[in-house]
């Protein structure tokens, strides 16, 4: 699928956003690490949800599932309206 200017930019920021994240911030005894994993996490879901609504949901999946290690996002969770 060829993208457009503005969708591109949301993939690849998403992308980023995906590839960076601290996947293992829960195990931390550092609460601020909680928060920011936590305000991260929920941003993550928040573009992914922007992104199905767009019709990127494949693009979206393909990203997540990439960089989630163990931490798959099911299907219901990618079809939630934006």
């Amino acid at each position: 699928m060829e993208l457009k200017g503005h969708e591109n930019k949301i993939v690849q920021t998403f992308n980023s956003l995906v590839r960076n994240h601290d996947w293992y911030y829960m195990m931390s005894d550092d609460r601020s690490y909680w928060v920011k994993g936590g305000d991260e996490r929920r941003e993550l879901k928040k573009i992914a949800r922007k992104l199905v609504a767009m019709g990127l949901r494949e693009e979206a999946e393909e990203i997540w599932f990439e960089y989630a290690p163990n931490r798959p996002m099911t299907s219901i969770q990618f079809s939630f309206p934006a």
